[in-house]
């Protein structure tokens, strides 16, 4: 199975195949670093999720270290007082497994710190 090529890896190529036109080199080098900026963003975005999310980690962690037997979902997002859903709380109990347990009682999921 051959290996796909990236559109850099691409551009690269034929950037050292126009190397003597002036005006196709600076239209592959201009491309080349729209892609930089590109990924550079990307990067950043993904930074700032990370950040956001070991934040409500936080915030879900002091929560739960006050409960005794668990919460739900619901109650977890009424306990933060923030304007967030579930889906949210849901994924970062889900992504810190390690953090966070899950126990079904009759269909319904309740949360507690691991132990």
């Amino acid at each position: 199975m051959t290996k796909k090529i990236t559109k850099v890896e691409a551009l690269t190529a034929i950037l050292a195949l126009v190397k003597d036109n002036a005006d196709l080199t600076a239209f592959v080098e201009h491309e080349l670093d729209l892609l930089a900026k590109k990924s550079a963003k990307s990067a950043e975005k993904s930074a700032e999720k990370l950040a956001e999310y070991t934040t409500l980690a936080d915030t879900i962690k002091g929560i739960l270290a006050n409960a005794d037997n668990g919460l739900t979902v619901t109650e977890i997002v009424k306990a933060t007082g923030l304007d967030i859903t579930g889906q949210r709380v849901t994924y970062v109990l889900t992504k810190y497994k390690d953090i966070f347990t899950k126990t079904t009682v009759k269909g319904k999921s309740y949360y507690k710190l691991a132990e």
